[in-house]
């Protein structure tokens, strides 16, 4: 069962999720999609939801969130085009979410010092898709992404992440994601064409690499 919530707003310019009727035990989804810009959006969750897996709120020019608990089983959180603040970033995933498979986070202005808060405080260890594509995020961001402990990560878009050959270097070296199969580095700075090689030697399963406006071979990619 899917639920859509649509331009929820009380008086005080809230945007609450509080579905609190015991009888939806077995929706999975909700999409809300918020028109405007709201001071607030709050989300109260039953732990007895047990079925509840997905949350979209892309594109909700969110300014603050305030979560009571995630969804045990919550498995697909997509968060994108949205402003996320380091505070935000703190405050969302301070929250245990153990069953999170696949993350957006999507065009949400996330910088290096965001990407820290993210890798110190989360603990998923079932993260299969991750997506930090149009984040400035740079080398040092990078660095710091390689040390996520995320042994079943299958697919990672660092797309226009203002990523360089150097940062790429660094994380096959340091990272420790042995099921990788797609990997999008494109629209990047990166002038070193044996980055493609170094990929495909580092994860020999790998299926699909991006590289479009980037100088790596495509010969070697």
């Amino acid at each position: 069962m899917i639920y859509t919530i649509a331009k929820v707003r009380s008086e005080n310019g809230e945007c609450m999720i509080a579905v609190q009727n015991e009888q939806w035990v077995n929706f999975k989804e909700i999409y809300l999609s918020v028109e405007g810009s709201y001071d607030r959006i709050k989300m109260r969750s039953r732990e007895n939801w047990d079925q509840f897996e997905s949350l979209s709120l892309s594109l909700s020019d969110l300014k603050h969130i305030q979560l009571m608990i995630w969804p045990l089983n919550l498995r697909i959180l997509n968060l994108s085009k949205n402003q996320l603040s380091d505070e935000i970033i703190k405050t969302i995933f301070s929250k245990k979410c153990p069953q999170l498979e696949d993350l957006s986070l999507h065009d949400t202005k996330m910088t290096a010092q965001g990407v820290d808060i993210l890798i110190k405080i989360s603990e998923w260890p079932n993260l299969k898709k991750l997506d930090i594509s149009e984040n400035q995020i740079g080398h040092e961001g990078l660095q710091i992404l390689a040390s996520g402990n995320w042994p079943l990560l299958e697919n990672l878009n660092l797309r226009n992440t203002m990523i360089t050959h150097n940062g790429v270097q660094s994380m096959i070296s340091t990272c420790k994601w042995s099921k990788l199969q797609t990997l999008d580095i494109s629209r990047n700075e990166i002038s070193d064409r044996r980055i493609g090689a170094l990929v495909l030697e580092k994860w020999p399963s790998l299926q699909y690499i991006f590289v479009d406006y980037t100088e790596v071979s495509s010969k070697t990619a």
